[in-house]
């Protein structure tokens, strides 16, 4: 049976789209890139895009192998600013991000490893030293969906904060977006977003 983590923790891969709503988020494994600046002009970003999606089929196959069947989940990133001052559209190129992608828990550091050496014996790849294995444990979070451009997300992340104020909450910890639309296939106005923020 191949499994698909979005369906085993659906509560964490679908929102409401105007409304808020908190999540439990457990610990999970991924493979990460982190780096700094503008998205939409750098070519760190795409490099680091292009890089996990290789190493995470990579894994993908090697688990199949192993009789453990998975989906690929999607692009994941977490975005902050130094001193976590409030993300700014006017000034990407100050943004740090770390992009990821989930993996399931029978994935190893030991398969990971595998991916990256068979993918570095295939060619020059500018992203893949470094690129991590690692978990993270965001907890209590409050996310909502948004549907539109991954380019535009003033009014969710308004709501989010009301709904983070008006429930006796604080922020803790990076906002995280979860891009459940591939960008290259899915109109800018119909791209599902879930918008994250972990909170205390």
């Amino acid at each position: 049976m191949t499994i698909d983590l979005k369906e085993q923790f659906k509560q964490l891969y679908t929102a409401p789209e105007k409304t808020p709503v908190f999540v439990d988020v457990p610990e999970q494994k991924i493979i990460s890139i982190a780096g700094t600046g503008d998205p939409y002009a750098a070519s760190e970003f795409k490099d680091a895009v292009e890089a996990l999606f290789e190493v995470a089929h990579r894994i993908m196959f090697a688990c199949e192998k192993l009789g453990n069947p998975f989906v690929v989940m999607p692009l994941e990133g977490q975005w902050w600013t130094e001193g976590m001052k409030p993300l700014s559209t006017l000034h990407k190129d100050a943004w740090k991000w770390e992009l990821f992608i989930v993996q399931p828990d029978f994935v190893t550091k030991e398969i990971f490893d595998v991916a990256v050496k068979e993918m570095a014996a295939g060619g020059n790849h500018p992203a893949l030293s470094k690129i991590e294995f690692k978990t993270i444990n965001e907890g209590k979070s409050v996310q909502v969906m948004r549907i539109g451009s991954f380019n535009n997300q003033a009014l969710t992340n308004a709501a989010i904060d009301d709904f983070i104020n008006s429930n006796g909450c604080r922020m803790n910890g990076k906002h995280h977006e979860i891009y459940l639309s591939d960008a290259r296939t899915v109109a800018p106005g119909k791209q599902e977003t879930i918008i994250r923020q972990p909170v205390a």
